[in-house]
């Protein structure tokens, strides 16, 4: 087995030349951002790092999962838990990997984020400090509700759920509880939990037909929210797990960056992927892609407010004809923006919801917030910047867990 680490200015950088000493077969085991410390940080700029690993042994293991993943038509996500679920490999992977970085055992970056949210929410929830959104409670709309739900609904507002959707889940869960007979405590948190979770349960990931060629997936949405990451995991994904055959297509011509970043991706994994600057680029594209499983169409990020913008948008879809047209949005964006790029893109025709950037927020409640005002269902969320790691079928359980700030 052989670990490396290599790093540049930046991820493509560092990739480029992780691609070029080890070769096509490494897998890309870990990345992250390394900033300088101390004095340094104010006269050095942050640089990436990604460690790679081959061995054969990995190589059968993938294998293994491919085979398995054969035989269901799932969505099956892939990450290093998925490679390395053979403890030998994985103790031997980490073992080289801490010898790297000089023995320190680093928390990877999912684990450091996920404690930073929950010291910061156990923080708020001990202290008594409002988390995002509490500011904006109806408090004289809530305290109508009886005092065994107070507390349940008192958190959903913290979480940044509206106090509009809060009073409508309260007043339901009212009704129902009337006719359940159920007046303790911890039944009724138990009853609201559940509650949640039906109401989250609208999840529908990418599925594709076995039988069909050329499934067509168009992700939109306005600017920085991360298509062209989101892209890539999906991707890799689809290739490396469910052993489709992936071709992608970028729109996203007014970004160089965007369009070489996605490039360098598709290299790296092996994916055909073609450039459109006008619809008939694009129909050309799809056409010369149309022996493909999957197609994926990676689209400049438009605000909401530029009608002409839109338009070309609109256009592009309507003669592509995708299977699905996918919205990507960020939990970081405000409940009234949210709502208004829904509604500009809604003008498209919006299938599927995909919620980037939770690893940046300690409220969810704006998934709640979309699902009972958009009714549209949730394909994906994602939760860092790691290819293809960061990105997750959301749990129904857990989504209704995390709203009210308990272990699951």
């Amino acid at each position: 087995m052989k670990v490396k680490q290599f790093t540049g200015k930046d991820y493509q950088e560092a990739i480029q030349k992780a691609k070029a000493e080890m070769g096509s077969d490494a897998i890309i085991f870990q990345s992250r951002e390394i900033k300088p410390k101390g004095w340094r940080r104010f006269f050095y700029p942050a640089i990436a790092e990604v460690t790679v690993v081959i061995d054969e042994d990995i190589k059968i293991d993938i294998d293994r999962i491919h085979q398995k993943a054969a035989l269901t038509e799932e969505p099956i996500i892939y990450n290093k838990n998925t490679i390395f679920n053979n403890k030998k490999i994985a103790d031997k992977v980490n073992l080289l990997s801490d010898e790297k970085d000089g023995g320190k055992n680093e928390k990877p970056p999912e684990d450091i984020a996920k404690g930073a949210v929950e010291e910061k929410t156990d923080a708020a929830v001990k202290s008594g400090v409002e988390l995002p959104g509490a500011e904006n409670a109806d408090k004289e709309n809530i305290s109508r509700i009886p005092d065994l739900m107070k507390n349940f609904c008192n958190t959903l507002v913290a979480n940044s759920v509206d106090t509009g959707v809060v009073d409508k889940i309260a007043a339901q869960i009212e009704a129902q509880l009337a006719t359940q007979n159920i007046e303790d405590e911890e039944g009724i948190n138990s009853f609201c939990l559940n509650y949640l979770r039906e109401c989250l349960d609208v999840i529908q990931p990418i599925r594709i037909n076995p039988k069909k060629k050329g499934n067509l997936f168009f992700l939109v949405g306005p600017t920085g929210v991360g298509k062209t990451t989101t892209i890539a995991k999906l991707a890799a994904n689809m290739t490396f797990t469910n052993r489709k055959r992936v071709a992608l297509i970028t729109l996203d011509t007014f970004r160089v960056a965007a369009v070489e970043q996605l490039k360098t991706f598709a290299e790296i994994m092996d994916i055909p992927i073609g450039v459109g600057f006008n619809p008939s680029d694009l129909l050309r594209e799809i056409e010369r892609f149309s022996g493909s499983d999957v197609i994926f169409v990676d689209t400049a990020g438009r605000s909401p407010y530029n009608q002409e913008h839109m338009e070309e948008l609109r256009q592009c879809v309507l003669l592509a004809r995708p299977k699905e047209v996918i919205l990507v949005l960020s939990a970081t964006t405000s409940r009234v923006d949210l709502i208004n790029n829904y509604k500009a893109f809604s003008d498209i025709g919006v299938d599927k919801i995909i919620f980037t950037k939770l690893d940046e927020t300690v409220a969810w409640g704006q998934i709640l917030n979309t699902v009972y005002e958009m009714k549209k269902p949730i394909a994906y969320i994602t939760n860092g910047q790691n290819v293809p790691d960061d990105i997750t079928v959301p749990d129904p359980a857990k989504l209704a867990a995390k709203l009210l700030l308990k272990e699951y």
